[in-house]
């Protein structure tokens, strides 16, 4: 059994290589499904491994974000406390991992003295020793583009209703009753 477990989408394995070799270079014990044994049940071997692994790392993409495999693997780890997620492309994580920080690996070369790869193995060596990492905000990492928070449109809805009540009532005349 691997200590790391690798969840990604299938179509993604070409980038997906080079972060599995870089790491198995280092001497990180790596498992991804690459790894299933012809004639295998690919279920129960995914289990396994995902059950015994120590680190989970996430590979989120504009493919696997919204494939059901990678979020069912990304929650085991996640749950388990374990989730090293990573991006190769420029989305935000699918709903329930936006609060696990990602280190961007967008235009990652391969070279392992990038300060990016630097920060996820020593993410990664922290959560295989049973630490939390520390500094995984580190500023190399960029959040992914998203609209104004929903908030923002919330408050502006209640200050164009108040504006518009407040016309309202302003325009109103008060009303007079003529006795006969």
């Amino acid at each position: 059994m691997s200590d790391i477990f690798i969840s990604y989408k299938k179509e993604d394995a070409g980038r997906v290589v080079r972060i599995v070799a870089a790491l198995r270079a280092e001497g990180f014990s790596v498992w991804w499904d690459h790894g299933i044994t012809p004639g295998s049940q690919w279920d129960q071997t995914i289990q396994q491994q995902l059950d015994a692994a120590k680190a989970v790392v996430a590979v989120w993409s504009g493919l696997s974000r919204d494939a059901p495999w990678v979020k069912e693997e990304s929650a085991v780890g996640k749950n388990r406390g374990i989730l090293v997620p990573v991006r190769i492309d420029d989305v935000a994580p699918p709903l329930g991992f936006g609060l696990i920080q990602a280190v961007d690996l967008i235009s990652w070369s391969g070279d392992v003295k990038d300060p990016r790869w630097r920060h996820f193995t020593d993410a990664l060596r922290a959560v295989l020793e049973g630490r939390k990492p520390t500094g995984i905000e580190a500023p190399l990492t960029r959040k992914a583009k998203r609209g104004p928070p929903a908030w923002a449109f919330a408050l502006g809805a209640v200050l164009v209703l108040g504006l518009v009540g407040a016309g309202v009532l302003a325009g109103l005349q008060p009303l007079s009753f003529k006795a006969t």
